[in-house]
């Protein structure tokens, strides 16, 4: 009868502890690995700090700038800076550019119904047309493109429509010569000067002496003259440069 029940016991209870063994050893879910769950930390830290940058550079975008004086103050500066093109907000319509005899060798055109003033003189109300440097080309109906009584106050606006760029003519010339003392007798005779000698390179900058000169006549009549090797019309076309 003892012999039974041990029999018994190794028949019943032995497989029974088996099984229940198996059981732990298969459907226990193990630990997870700690290398593992840090690597997930620092993404999800990664993410978040990647997500609030972008918010921020949104807000950055979108934040509207409420003081017009310093975007004007900030654009001068990143052209200073960069000496990048002029801004141009509006390209005149093909109507609005008239051909001129000075111009004919070139690709500029007047532009027309604009006016072209210093950055202190304008105003909110003024439509801005472009910008060069510290001077602004707005609509005007003002139509005093005069290159027979050229005002040195009121440059006149043109525009290049190959280079899709404005410019600005200032009432100077350039002039390429070796005969400088030649150049300036005949300035006296003209009602002009020399505004900015480079010795150098015998280039000389020429402007009438009064703020009312034709500005034509005397550029045909250097034009004209033997010993002039080279002149062209000044057009302030980058911030800083003249072409």
């Amino acid at each position: 009868m003892l012999f039974t029940k041990k029999r018994l016991f190794y028949i019943l209870i032995i497989p029974s502890l088996s099984i229940i063994l198996l059981s732990l050893f298969y459907f226990t879910e193990p630990p997870k690995s700690t290398v593992s769950a840090t690597n997930s930390e620092n993404i999800k830290n990664k993410m978040a700090s990647a997500k609030i940058k972008t918010d921020s550079a949104t807000q950055a975008l979108t934040t509207p700038n409420l003081n017009p004086e310093a975007k004007a103050i900030k654009a001068i500066t990143n052209i200073r800076l960069r000496n990048r093109n002029p801004s141009t907000q509006n390209r005149p319509a093909p109507q609005l550019l008239i051909d001129n005899d000075l111009l004919t060798s070139t690709s500029w055109k007047i532009w027309s119904h604009t006016q072209v003033i210093n950055l202190a003189d304008s105003s909110s109300s003024d439509k801005v047309l472009s910008q060069i440097s510290n001077l602004r080309v707005i609509e005007s109906q003002n139509e005093n493109k005069n290159f027979l009584e050229f005002n040195i106050a009121n440059p006149i606006a043109v525009f290049n429509v190959p280079q899709n760029k404005p410019g600005i003519i200032t009432g100077i010339i350039k002039v390429q010569t070796t005969q400088k003392q030649q150049l300036e007798n005949d300035l006296i005779q003209l009602h002009a000067h020399i505004t900015h000698s480079f010795d150098s390179i015998n280039y000389y900058y020429v402007t009438g002496t009064e703020q009312f000169f034709n500005l034509e006549l005397l550029y045909e009549n250097l034009k004209s003259s033997p010993y002039i090797n080279h002149i062209e019309l000044e057009i302030l076309s980058r911030a800083y440069e003249k072409n």
